[in-house]
């Protein structure tokens, strides 16, 4: 996750879509993502549903 971190922040490559998909090959559906990362999961996955719940 530090990786994911650094790049978001410009300090190192952003995760693609090739990376997530090694993580999330099997699964419809993910919990609790990191915030940190949005905003690569966001170009990685430009039609993606997110749910923001506050509590």
């Amino acid at each position: 996750m530090n990786d994911g971190m650094q790049g978001e922040l410009g300090q190192m490559k952003p995760y693609t879509r090739k990376d997530f998909d090694k993580w999330y090959a099997d699964y419809d559906i993910i919990v609790e993502m990191p915030f940190f990362m949005l905003q690569s999961t966001l170009s990685a996955y430009p039609d993606a549903r997110f749910l923001l719940v506050e509590r």
